[in-house]
């Protein structure tokens, strides 16, 4: 069932980009504006986790499947992939701690902080036989929770992945020029600073380019207000 739901969700999407008029090439995007809507009409919760908060969607009852963002997306980012899976499912997307509308706790923000309080949301919400769909960085924490909980995992779906062969790359030369030169400019400790710090770089120059379409005035709201201050950008 859940092929059968993941593919005709890939059919609608697909025929409504085919529908649109090809003026997007214009402004510079490979792919028509395609009329994905930017209204959020799943209804949104709050959990106590650990020492913080964190924010969720959910809608519809069944199977749990858990919908994991990446960097520097939120729920948000599954606001058009959740209803065609809460028909017979109960899909749940979260907000990784620090992002979207979780809470803001005072910690390093490591990928081993980011694992802990995925867990801890999991324990909350007493998730059991869970599919995990995933998106970019959130793959790789994805992959890490069936590594470590095989017996709570049942399947795991990703996409643009930040998991191996891609990731790790020997090297900032392997990363080629452009990405690589990016990710050592992000490891000095000025150059970094000033590129996520006060360019906010991931919000205003990473997610547009990384996108095949144009990002409405609502998408882009909802993906910079956390990180409207400096200090939240870590």
């Amino acid at each position: 069932m859940f092929k059968k739901l993941t593919l005709a969700a890939i059919i609608a999407s697909l025929s409504s980009v085919a529908a649109q008029p090809a003026t997007a090439q214009e402004n510079g995007y490979k792919i028509p504006a395609a009329p994905i809507s930017e209204d959020l009409t799943i209804p949104r919760h709050e959990i106590a986790v650990l020492d913080s908060t964190m924010s969720y969607l959910e809608q519809g009852e069944g199977d749990v499947v858990l919908f994991i963002h990446g960097n520097p997306t939120a729920a948000y980012l599954w606001r058009n992939v959740v209803p065609f899976v809460s028909g017979n499912h109960r899909a749940i997307a979260v907000d990784l701690i620090g992002m979207g509308h979780s809470g803001k706790p005072d910690i390093g923000y490591t990928f081993a902080d980011h694992a802990r309080y995925l867990d801890a949301f999991v324990e909350a919400m007493g998730l059991t036989e869970i599919t995990l769909v995933a998106h970019d960085w959130g793959s790789a924490l994805a992959w890490d929770f069936a590594r470590r909980h095989p017996e709570m995992v049942v399947r795991l779906a990703f996409m643009e992945g930040v998991v191996p062969p891609a990731f790790p790359q020997p090297s900032y030369e392997a990363m080629g020029e452009g990405m690589g030169g990016m990710f050592r400019d992000m490891r000095d400790p000025e150059k970094g600073r000033q590129m996520i710090m006060e360019n906010n770089m991931f919000v205003t120059d990473i997610l547009p380019s990384m996108i095949d379409r144009p990002l409405g005035e609502t998408a882009r709201a909802e993906y910079a207000a956390p990180y409207s201050k400096v200090e939240d950008r870590l």
